[in-house]
């Protein structure tokens, strides 16, 4: 373990922070909902994913539907896409 290392992984146990040994195993935010979506899915990841896209295009067509009845007059100059 070189100098730097020692210092910050000294520094962190000082603040009360958990010292990892791997930086791989940083807590993933998505994890839990990820795993729950997976098993909501049959476990199966492709249809978990494919199920995903087709949210993710829906959504699209509901930011474009809306974004063409928003009235654009209001918006300050240089802030719109239009």
């Amino acid at each position: 373990m070189g100098m730097t290392q020692t210092r910050e992984t000294n520094n962190a146990a000082e603040a009360g922070e958990a010292v990892s040994a791997d930086p791989a195993k940083k807590r993933d935010p998505y994890g839990p909902a990820a795993e729950a979506f997976i098993e909501s899915c049959g476990g199966d990841p492709r249809e978990a994913v494919a199920a995903l896209m087709g949210e993710n295009d829906y959504l699209a067509g509901r930011i474009k539907a809306l974004e063409d009845v928003v009235s654009w007059g209001y918006m300050r100059a240089g802030t719109g896409q239009r």
